[in-house]
């Protein structure tokens, strides 16, 4: 009987498809079998230790890694082999057996012992991880005993701290020590040199161009959103009578012409004007400018065209270079209202969607100027805006511009209204 019985099971096995490994020995509902067990209990295959219930090829989570795979918390979904491991938040999420307290640092600007450095040099970290979440600052300290403290601005894998204000002693030995989160701080030294002296006046006055498209720009999150958007978008500074009494800055948008070589003045979209006598403030201790509180327009392409946009308050920095054919360390940073670009993202009611798209995308939402919410904070650094020269034709008298003209948003309303101005 004991023969027949085994027989007939055998042949039960063999009719049904399920294999003799079709045994769930740890309770999971999954068999070592490769294939599927359609009798009764059934089971999945594919268990790779039928002795661990913890260990078996359902995704909880849906980060398309099972515990077979390696991950360590199959009900969270940003922890799996593949994770980025954020440093100093008491999270495994690589799942490599310890939260990372140092990532390996990839470039440091400025170098280490380089020497003729800008006495306003921009100090950066590059290291191999994520460490957007966490906080950066930087202490440079001279030979005299002179001491400046900086609050970075983190993205990604890089720490990027603003301008030093004020500028930094000349032929100066200094160092500077970095500390992000609780990764271990680092410290190098430089030496400043001449180029903080003072520029000729008539060298400054001209227009600059500032290539968005190619600078290091900020978000908290990190998206790429701004870099993608701000592609092929370009800014000019325009100065003028800059010394150490004061001076006028315009920033207005710029356009490439068809030949690839110059530059015109987009006179659809309004100038910003501060120092003299317009509200800013600003300073010059010449060559070095500082500029705050002022609202600056730009347009970003979206793939689909171009969408004015206004982002204030904006703080602006600058150094021209000695010879005056530069800006260099030109350092921006602004706030984003995000309204504009709510229909670029589908159906957005409100604000509290639109915090909450901002949040999905990493953003940290903002109280906007107005009071309202949905703005974000970023931050644009170009370490050189060449001298450009800058054409074009007045839209109402068609007469070459000579000089740059202001625009203000009466005047792009009435171009719009006689069709000369998209009204996009």
């Amino acid at each position: 009987m004991r023969f027949v019985a085994t027989a007939i099971f055998s042949m039960g096995l063999a009719i049904t498809g399920c294999p003799e490994e079709c045994v769930d020995a740890d309770g999971d509902g999954f068999a070592a079998s490769e294939q599927y067990c359609y009798y009764r209990p059934y089971l999945e295959p594919g268990d790779c230790d039928d002795a661990d219930a913890e260990l078996n090829p359902l995704d909880r989570d849906g980060d398309r890694y099972s515990s077979c795979d390696g991950d360590c918390d199959d009900l969270d979904d940003e922890v799996h082999p593949e994770a980025d491991d954020l440093a100093c938040d008491a999270i495994d999420s690589d799942c490599d057996g310890a939260d990372p307290e140092m990532f390996a640092v990839e470039h440091r600007l400025p170098e280490p012992g380089s020497d003729d450095v800008h006495p306003r040099p921009q100090i950066s970290l590059e290291l191999d991880g994520r460490v957007t979440h966490l906080q950066a600052t930087a202490e440079i300290v001279g030979d005299d005993g002179t001491l400046v403290v900086l609050d970075g601005v983190t993205g990604g894998g890089r720490v990027t701290f603003p301008p030093v204000d004020p500028p930094l002693e000349p032929m100066t030995d200094y160092e500077v020590t970095v500390r992000v989160g609780c990764l271990p701080e680092q410290s190098w030294t430089f030496t400043t040199g001449v180029i903080g002296t003072a520029v000729d006046d008539d060298a400054i006055a001209g227009d600059f161009l500032l290539d968005l498209g190619t600078s290091n720009s900020h978000m908290p999150g990190h998206t790429g959103l701004v870099e993608s958007m701000l592609s092929g978008s370009f800014l000019a500074l325009n100065l003028e009578g800059a010394d150490d009494e004061g001076g006028e800055v315009q920033a207005f948008s710029a356009v490439l012409l068809p030949d690839g070589y110059e530059y015109r003045q987009d006179l659809c979209i309004p100038t910003s004007t501060w120092g003299g006598e317009v509200p800013g403030p600003a300073e010059w201790t010449n060559p070095h400018l500082w500029a705050d509180g002022f609202p600056l327009w730009s347009t970003i392409d979206y793939g689909s065209g171009d969408l004015l946009l206004q982002t204030e308050p904006t703080t602006a920095a600058a150094t021209v270079t000695p010879d005056g054919d530069a800006v260099t360390q030109v350092w921006i940073e602004t706030v984003v209202d995000t309204r504009p670009l709510w229909p670029l993202f589908g159906d957005v009611a409100d604000e509290w969607e639109a915090c909450t798209l901002l949040t999905s995308l990493g953003l940290e939402c903002e109280t906007c100027p107005d009071g309202e919410p949905a703005c974000a904070t970023t931050t644009l650094l170009l370490e050189d805006a060449p001298r450009i020269s800058v054409e074009g034709t007045h839209p109402d008298t068609g007469e070459p511009l000579d000089t740059l003209i202001e625009v203000d948003e009466d005047d792009v309303q009435r171009w719009m209204d006689l069709g000369i101005c998209p009204s996009n």
